[in-house]
Formats: C-alpha cells, sequence, structure tokens
C-alpha cells in the first residue's frame, strides 16, 4: 500500500481499546439483592508464600493448599508452611492439586516436572521418561476411586498406586485432530473433563474410554445463545451435586442430572484481556470464573445476576457492579479489593472464598445482601477519582517501562523448536505440510540488528536462546516442553515461535505457561489461537487488529447491518466466520451472508440482495483481482456502501484497478510496503549473504520475512514494557491497534 499524501481512498485502521471498572447504573429493584463479599484480605510473599502468582488452590477440611509459580503452600490456621526445589519439590510452577481421601497423600500437577506424590513430608515423581504419565505439563489432577487421573498435554494418564498400574487415554496421535484436555472434574463416583476448544468429555468405566458428552453446535439449550463451531472455545467444567458445568469464552452451559444443557451468555464486558481463565461452582445454581478482567460471578441461575469484584487501577479500592439480564442494576466503590484483576482459580471454604491472582492471594469473607439502593452521585465520584472509568472503551496506551532488572548480562527471548512431534501410535503416519518453526537465521539477524542500535535500552544486549529439539526424532519428550524449558529454566521475556492451524495442544499451552509469544506462521489464523491472549501476529490478520477493525465500523462509522461476501479461498471462511462471530458478539449479527464464485456465477445477484436488504457495508476476503471486481460492480450498480477488505488490497495493483476514487473502502495493515521494503531491502541483502553457496545466493522467502518482522516486533515491546511478561503482553496488545506509516 501506498499511502501517499492526498490518498484518502483507503483507510488505514488505528483504534485504541482499554481494560475499564465501570460505574454506578440505577437499581431497578426487580429482584432480592445478591449476597456480595464484603471484604478481602490479601495474602502474598510477605505472609510466607512462595510465590505471588498463584496456579491452583485445593481446599480440604482446615487445610488450604496453594500451588504457585514458586512453590507449594498450605495454609492451616493463620499460618502459611511453603515447600520449594530445595525443600525437594521437582519443579517450581506447581498446576493441580487433588488429595486421596483414602491415603491422605496430596497429588500435584506441576508446569514441566510431571506428576508428584507428596506423601510424609516426601515427594516422588511421575513424568515421561520414569512412569506411564504422558506429558510433564499437567494441567488438572483428579482421584477418583482407586485412580489417579492427569490430563497432561500428551494425553489423559491413569495411575493406580496399589497395584502400579497406568493407563493412557485420548494420546497425541499423529493421524488425527489434536485433543488436549485442560480441566478435570469429579461427579458423582464419575469423571468428566473439558477439551481445551473441543467439548466435554466423559469416561465411560465399562468401555474403559473417553467418550464426547458434548461440543457447541450440537447441544441444546433453553435458548440457542451460538451454533458455531467457532464459539466452542472449551475453557473448563466443574461439578456440583448434580449439575454439570462447562464453559466456553462467551457461555456458559449447565446441565442438572440428565435433562437439556442450558445456555448463559457470559457477560465480561469489553476488550482487550476478554479471557476466561477457570470456573468453579459451589452449588447447582452459582458459577464463579477467573478472567483477566476480575472476579465473575453468576450468583443465581434462574435470575440470570451476575457479579463482578474488581480493582481499581489506582489500588485505593474496588468495585462491585451488579448485573440483571444484561443491565446494569447497581455499582458501588468498596475499600478493599481483590490483588489483581486478573484472576486464575477460585476454591471455597464453608461460606468464605479463596481467589489466586497474578499478584497475590484473597480471602473474600462477610457475605451478605448487597445494598442495591446505591444511586449515581458520590458514589460515582468516588469510584472515578479511585481509577475506574464509567466510560466502557477509553484509550489503550503503550505501557510505561517497568524498573529495569538487576545484574544480568543479557536480556533472552527464545525461539520455539518443532510444534508437530507425536508419539506414532497404531495408525498411519500423515506428513503435516504447515511450517513448524520460525525461520532461525531470520530470527538471528533480527537480534543481531537490534543489538546493532545499543540491545535493550541501550544497556545490555538480546540473547536468543534455542528450543531443545535434540529429541525430536525419538519422541522420547514432548514439543510442548520447551515452554517450561523457557520460562523457568532460561527466563525469557518472551519467544518467536510458528502455530499453524492444527496446533491446539501447543495454544493450550501457552495459555498456561504466560509468556508473550509472536507468531511467525503464515498459516490461516485457527480459532484456539485467536482467543489466546499470550500469542499475537504483527501483520494483516492480527487478531486484535481485525477485531478493532470491526469496532471502529460499528462504534465510529455507527454502521450497523453488514452483509458478507463469501469467495472460494482458503483464507475466506476462517477470516470471514471470524468477523461474522465477532458481529454477533458485539450485538449486530449480519444480516446476509452470501456465497459467490468469480467463475461461475453472477455477482448481480448478490448484490440486488444486499440492496433489498440496505446494508451499510459488505465485507469480504478475497485477493486483489476479485475485490476489484466486486468494488467496480457494486459502483456500477450504484451501491456507495463501504467495502471491507483483506489486506490483500493494500498495494498499487489494486489502484490500477479500481482508479483513485472508487469510494469509501477499509482494510486493515500493519506497515506501509514503502516501509516494509525499505526495512526488508536491507535483511534480504543480509539474509542472502549467509546462505550464498558458492555464487548463488538464496533470498529469503515469506516466512523469513515474517519471523524477521516477529523478532522485531517482540523486541519492540520488550524495549517499551521492560523485563515483565504481563507489561510486555500490554504493550504488545496496543501495538496491535497502531499502525506504522
Amino acid at each position: 500500500m501506498l499511502a501517499r499524501p492526498g490518498d484518502y481512498w483507503i483507510t488505514l485502521l488505528v483504534v485504541q481499546a482499554s481494560a475499564v471498572c465501570y460505574a454506578v447504573s440505577p437499581s431497578d429493584g426487580s429482584s432480592a439483592a445478591p449476597l456480595v463479599y464484603q471484604t478481602w484480605r490479601t495474602f502474598t510473599t510477605r505472609d510466607g508464600l512462595p510465590h505471588d502468582h498463584i496456579r491452583t488452590i485445593y481446599v480440604s477440611g482446615d487445610q488450604v493448599w496453594i500451588g504457585t509459580e514458586g512453590g507449594l503452600a498450605l495454609r492451616e490456621g493463620d499460618r502459611f508452611r511453603r515447600w520449594t526445589q530445595q525443600d525437594g519439590l521437582v519443579h517450581p510452577a506447581v498446576t493441580a492439586i487433588d488429595k486421596d481421601p483414602k491415603t491422605n497423600d496430596l497429588w500435584l500437577g506441576t508446569w514441566g516436572g510431571g506428576l508428584v506424590r507428596f506423601s510424609a513430608g516426601r515427594f516422588d515423581k511421575f513424568d515421561q521418561l520414569d512412569s506411564g504419565l504422558a506429558g510433564n505439563l499437567v494441567f488438572a489432577v483428579a482421584v477418583v476411586g482407586d485412580r489417579v487421573w492427569a490430563a497432561t498435554n500428551a494425553g489423559i494418564s491413569s495411575y493406580d498406586p496399589i497395584n502400579n498400574r497406568w493407563g493412557l487415554y485420548v494420546e497425541r496421535r499423529s493421524d488425527a485432530p489434536e485433543v488436549v484436555m485442560t480441566s478435570l472434574s469429579r461427579i458423582g463416583d464419575g469423571i468428566v473433563a473439558g477439551a481445551w476448544c473441543g467439548g466435554v468429555w466423559r469416561f465411560d468405566e465399562q468401555g474403559d474410554r473417553w467418550t464426547v458428552v458434548s461440543t457447541a453446535p450440537d447441544h441444546s439449550v433453553r435458548k440457542r445463545i451460538s451454533s458455531e463451531s467457532l464459539h466452542d472455545t472449551t475453557v473448563g467444567t466443574a461439578a456440583a451435586g448434580r449439575a454439570l458445568w462447562w464453559t466456553t469464552q462467551t457461555e456458559l452451559f449447565r446441565r442438572v442430572s440428565d435433562r437439556p444443557w442450558e445456555g448463559r451468555a457470559i457477560p465480561i464486558d469489553g476488550f482487550p484481556g476478554r479471557f476466561v481463565y477457570g470456573l468453579a461452582c459451589p452449588s447447582e445454581t452459582e458459577a464463579w470464573f477467573g478472567t483477566d478482567r476480575g472476579l465473575q460471578v453468576l450468583t443465581d441461575w434462574d435470575t440470570n445476576t451476575w457479579v463482578t469484584y474488581r480493582r481499581c487501577e489506582s489500588e485505593r479500592g474496588g468495585v462491585v457492579t451488579v448485573t440483571r439480564n444484561g443491565r446494569v442494576v447497581g455499582s458501588g466503590p468498596t475499600a478493599a479489593a481483590i490483588p489483581d484483576n486478573q484472576t486464575r482459580c477460585i476454591a471455597f471454604k464453608g461460606k468464605d472464598v479463596w481467589v489466586g491472582t497474578v499478584n497475590g492471594l484473597a480471602l473474600g469473607t462477610g457475605l451478605k445482601p448487597w445494598d442495591i439502593r446505591q444511586l449515581p452521585g458520590k458514589d460515582e465520584e468516588r469510584i472515578a477519582q479511585a481509577g475506574c472509568s464509567s466510560t466502557a472503551r477509553k484509550a489503550f496506551p503503550l505501557q510505561p517501562p517497568t524498573d529495569d532488572p538487576v545484574d544480568v548480562t543479557s536480556i533472552n527471548i527464545g525461539v520455539l523448536g518443532p510444534l508437530n512431534r507425536s508419539v506414532a501410535l497404531p495408525g498411519l503416519f500423515v506428513r503435516r505440510t504447515e511450517p513448524n518453526r520460525a525461520d532461525l537465521l531470520a530470527v538471528q539477524i533480527a537480534v543481531q540488528d537490534a543489538n546493532a542500535r545499543g540491545g535493550y535500552r541501550g544497556k545490555v544486549p538480546f540473547a536468543l536462546v534455542l528450543g531443545s529439539s535434540g529429541y525430536e526424532d525419538y519422541a522420547w519428550t514432548t514439543p510442548e516442553d520447551e515452554f517450561s524449558t523457557f520460562a523457568y529454566d532460561d527466563h525469557v521475556l518472551g519467544l518467536v515461535g510458528c502455530f499453524g492451524t492444527g496446533s491446539k495442544i501447543a495454544t493450550a499451552v501457552a495459555l498456561r505457561t504466560e509468556v508473550p509469544i509472536v507468531n511467525a506462521a503464515s498459516t490461516p489464523l485457527a480459532v484456539h489461537e485467536s482467543i489466546v491472549p499470550w500469542i499475537f501476529r504483527c501483520f494483516g490478520d492480527e487478531p486484535r487488529q481485525q477485531r478493532a477493525l470491526l469496532d471502529y465500523i460499528f462504534d465510529r462509522l455507527e454502521h450497523r447491518r453488514l452483509a458478507v461476501l463469501r469467495t472460494p479461498g482458503r483464507l475466506t471462511d476462517i477470516h470471514l466466520d471470524w468477523w461474522v462471530s465477532h458481529a454477533k458478539d458485539r450485538g449486530h449479527p449480519v444480516v446476509s451472508d452470501v456465497n459467490y464464485d468469480p467463475c461461475a456465477e453472477s455477482l448481480d445477484t448478490a448484490l440486488q440482495a444486499f440492496q433489498r436488504l440496505q446494508v451499510d457495508a459488505v465485507l469480504t476476503w478475497c485477493d486483489v483481482d476479485t475485490s476489484a471486481v466486486i468494488l467496480q460492480r457494486m459502483r456500477e450498480v450504484g451501491m456507495e456502501q463501504l467495502l471491507v477488505c483483506s489486506d490483500q488490497i493494500v498495494n498499487d495493483r489494486f489502484i490500477r484497478l479500481v482508479g483513485t476514487d472508487p469510494g469509501p473502502i477499509i482494510a486493515a495493515y500493519p506497515i506501509t510496503e514503502r516501509a516494509r521494503l525499505a526495512v526488508l531491502g536491507d535483511f534480504a541483502k543480509k539474509y542472502a549473504e549467509q546462505t550464498c553457496v558458492g555464487s548463488l545466493r538464496q533470498p529469503p522467502g515469506p516466512e523469513a520475512c515474517f519471523a524477521y518482522d516477529a523478532t522485531r516486533h517482540l523486541l519492540h515491546a520488550i524495549n517499551i514494557a521492560g523485563p515483565d511478561h504481563s507489561a510486555i503482553r500490554r504493550t504488545l496488545v496496543a501495538m496491535s491497534f497502531s499502525a506504522s506509516g
């Protein structure tokens, strides 16, 4: 694209958004006030925790066990005890906890060290090299009957400690799509699991196998919220009494006994940060969510009443917001608040609730009816003064730098190794055609260029850490082990890698690892990648740019009636499905969705339908020539509506085809072609010199250019944000809305 002065036919979109706290809205007095926790107490390393980042909580009687990024802790009475690697714990990150009621043995899942039994003060390790454990990255643990179940990145393993017998289920295979279970829940005498973007599964004891209970397109709900598989972004499951709960990113489902599934939309407001990390359910009518926007609580299923707890940005307190049937009925400030809005896990001890965040552990007490009679006025002013805004979408600037690390000789970033290895169990081996790693030479050149400019803030150089790919030919380990190694051994601040459309396990692991990743793949964007808030792209189909584009159309241009025009192509459906889904989430479903084959059909039929429906804009995703044909025909038949296209139209050829005054068009593109060529020209020369064989030089291909861009993108974010994963992530989000040039 050439954005010359005076060019007005194409829009380079620059949109900003932010996390906020909602303010007060009058109560409608339509129902009884919900019960709300009035007091929050925070615990950190100063109180005895081994780390402030809380991964999991397990309550057993008077004992509260806490798994953190730095070890295991026990809260008993008013004191904490803790165990770290110095005390024999095999890995610092404890991600799952359950207890065997028969032996009182504590079973721990770790993020890289496998499964651990904590018995009589001793830690016994079970990993993929010395036991039947499928993978060393453990998402969930559950003790049911005589078996210990562990959901790992390579399948579900069961262990019978009495008979020392292992079982393997839903294993990764080279001849089947990837499936990864990320949650386990006991229900009655049985066990269910939530598959990452794969529905709900249940173990059949008689058949000794796991079977699918339901997936998003197939369930029967009271009110159908979604029917597209795009919404099957399963995060977790939970059981309480006769009820089985299941949550995706947008919807909560419940089934009581054998009744049909019922659904509720999850009212998490705003973007970025709209992500559900976990689910906990204390009863058949109440559900708690850990999100990046605070605690989201469905206090009563029948009345659809929700309570949100958030900490305000100024750290002067918090805010409680109550909604009923999608309408805010009241909100007010609180003197005490959860330690951080990034909540990860929840557990209940009687009427009290324990909440784990990335910045401390919280105990909620004083459960009382909330004074729903609060009205706007002084309280609203207090909320604003506390740093909570009543504006739903305020600016989201790049984060200010954090303190620099002390006594470091380099700032490390990692390159993910191959992500397509799998254990070849019975079945035919299928050769994968997707790229499986970033172009290493391109990444190295980007790091060299950054260091030539002074490295990290002109203080220390950037250093490249490579993945442990030596095992790949032997399948001794799983590829995702590199995530743990990078995070806990190499202490990288970010990663460059390739995630293809089939990399479902890798995206699930990336979500739990919480290290920023810039994806250098050129493959189409998959749903399971697009929803992970830790994975970014730096070119045209970057998820946040596309979401910002539609938000711009809805909010700035005030277009509400959108039509979709689909053309053949491998990228078309995934992008348009994504746009359709976002439009529906925003409350403006598309009014028409039409297929058009330029080689076999007339465009006029579709355009006539759009005119009858009085659409405001037409969305399409196709190549330059087809986009030009669509635009020209629209103008010929008198349609002056906005046309939203793919980033492929951002070039001189499109200008030559449609002229300089074709009417309103929008395409999101992260950098002008002129600026890109200026940067990549020097890179191409260096790349060719280092791939020279005799007199033959190999210029960089698209994958190399993507890897170079991705690395520069990550290094720039690190320079802005400093040595903090969350700050780097927030900066990458902000950069997603900033178009260069």
